[in-house]
């Protein structure tokens, strides 16, 4: 008799796993403090307004991915939902621009992770070890929570996942606590308080509709989800619903823990979290550098999970080559494709480090500069974690436009983060100098 092929673990998760799924995936840390300031510029003191009319734009998106979800449960995510209503054709170019991110988003994840250690290690204790030891010890960790069992990897990122909401939440209780100067109760609340009016506030919504990407991630884990028909259909909203609530209360606390008559300067700062941090917590403001890498390490784990549930479903269509769809025998997880998620996700050490640029280090990712090279030729793609690192007295920190770029490149909304984050890699991307 012929022996089974191995399946994915079924009934392994249940709600809180996959809530948390979509939760690390958003990575709502990292956005707090790299993306609320982005979108500060556009909208000054009404950041929360644009985040909450943000919140119901994605809702709907979210019903669509929710209601698919419902009726189609499948590890293939956005590939079963498309390919079952337009088509296999349809089904495998809608899920390429979504895999071009999901599958670098860990690379862009240990990359920085081994960047912004590093530089904490080396600004705090003098202790000069290089960025990519820690960047593949990263790898080896998401790797190894990954490979063994989903149990495993969606409870500790259920764990890391509360740890960095946590953290902010406390650090934005203490902006309440300790209101800054000129700060008005009810600025964030008034449109007029934008720079540009609601033209500031449209603004903000663009990149807080970026802030908010991710919440889609616990369909890929259908299959191995206890009542995956209603609890899918629960992670998908209420994974946006925790996480754009908590952004709205970071966005209002931040507002007037900076003070709502300057969030120009708030705005224009390298770090103002790292700044506030340092002067509301004094040395305790290390919690919020260790809530930036707990939440990197979460959405590695999150992107590697849902990345290799969808690879394996392709494969199993013939989309893909065959040996993704292989299920480890003892750990029933798609390992192959772990694997492949892997070696894509270690630091590519033949691009340049980083370089200077006007007092500010970016870190080059092998997976950013493809992504680049596929906006440039206009492919359809959704960008995650442009980062550029800035060299403080506390480390290195990470500003971002937004974390993920949608739709097909050289849109106006894809040409102005390609031009925002990108205008100086053409001249040193190929080059090995770290020259000013």
């Amino acid at each position: 008799m012929a022996t089974q092929p191995a399946q994915l673990k079924s009934q392994a998760l249940g709600l809180r796993d996959v809530v948390f799924q979509g939760i690390t995936h958003i990575a709502p840390a990292i956005n707090v403090v790299f993306t609320l300031p982005v979108i500060a510029a556009q909208a000054g003191a009404t950041m929360p307004i644009s985040l909450l009319l943000a919140v119901i734009v994605c809702f709907f998106i979210a019903n669509t991915v929710a209601q698919f979800s419902r009726y189609v449960p499948s590890s293939g995510g956005y590939y079963t939902f498309v390919s079952r209503g337009l088509g296999p054709r349809y089904g495998f170019l809608t899920t390429w621009s979504y895999l071009i991110y999901d599958i670098i988003g860990p690379a862009a994840a240990v990359g920085f992770l081994g960047f912004a250690v590093s530089g904490f290690l080396q600004s705090g204790t003098g202790l000069n070890i290089p960025w990519w030891i820690f960047s593949v010890a990263t790898a080896i960790i998401v790797w190894v929570l990954t490979y063994f069992g989903i149990r495993l990897s969606t409870r500790t990122t259920a764990i890391l996942g509360g740890l960095e909401i946590l953290i902010m939440f406390a650090l934005g209780v203490t902006f309440l606590l300790h209101p800054g100067p000129g700060s008005s109760a009810t600025a964030p609340l008034n449109p007029v308080a934008a720079p540009t009016g609601w033209g500031g506030v449209l603004g903000g919504m663009v990149f807080s509709i970026l802030a908010l990407s991710g919440f889609e991630a616990p369909a890929p884990l259908a299959e191995e989800t206890q009542r995956p028909t209603r609890f899918i259909y629960q992670a998908v909203y209420a994974s946006l619903i925790i996480v754009g609530i908590f952004y709205i209360f970071m966005a209002y606390a931040s507002a007037i823990g900076w003070g709502t008559g300057n969030i120009a300067a708030f705005a224009a700062n390298a770090n103002p979290y790292y700044t506030l941090a340092q002067k509301l917590w004094g040395v305790g403001w290390w919690l919020v550098f260790f809530a930036i890498i707990n939440s990197t390490l979460a959405v590695g784990i999150a992107c590697t999970n849902a990345a290799s549930r969808v690879m394996y479903t392709m494969a199993q269509a013939g989309t893909l080559p065959s040996a993704l769809k292989t299920i480890h025998p003892v750990h029933k997880t798609p390992a192959v494709a772990i694997h492949v998620e892997f070696l894509r996700s270690k630091p590519d050490l033949r691009f340049p480090r980083h370089y200077h640029h006007t007092g500010r280090y970016r870190a080059v990712y092998n997976g950013e500069l493809r992504a680049h090279h596929l906006c440039q030729t206009r492919a359809p793609c959704r960008l995650q974690y442009m980062a550029a690192c800035h060299c403080t007295s506390g480390g290195y920190v990470v500003t971002v436009t937004g974390d993920v770029c949608h739709g097909v490149a050289g849109s106006p909304l894809s040409t102005e983060l390609d031009a925002v984050h990108l205008r100086d890699l053409d001249d040193h991307r190929f080059r090995g100098d770290e020259s000013a």
